[in-house]
């Protein structure tokens, strides 16, 4: 069990980086546009880095949770369903 959420806590933070990671390529994205005088598809790109950071936000919080899960006992065979006789 342990092996798996720790499987599962190293999958979270890659999804995190790779979330960081598009929400900073659409931000500069949406600076070229703007530049370009493209306000409109800088501010809808800017709205979906947004929308990749608070992916990422959440992501975090499942994080925690998986951290927190994982410095809590192993009871899992004592209160398996095999413990109860």
């Amino acid at each position: 069990m342990r092996r798996q959420l720790r499987r599962l806590m190293y999958q979270t933070m890659n999804d995190i980086l790779e979330l960081e990671d598009y929400a900073r390529d659409m931000s500069g994205a949406a600076y070229w546009c703007e530049r370009d005088g493209q306000h409109v598809l800088a501010d809808e790109m800017r709205c979906v880095g947004r929308e990749y950071r608070v992916r990422g936000l959440e992501m975090r919080a499942t994080l925690a949770l998986l951290e927190h899960m994982l410095a809590q006992p192993d009871n899992t065979e004592a209160s398996g369903p095999s413990a109860a006789g």
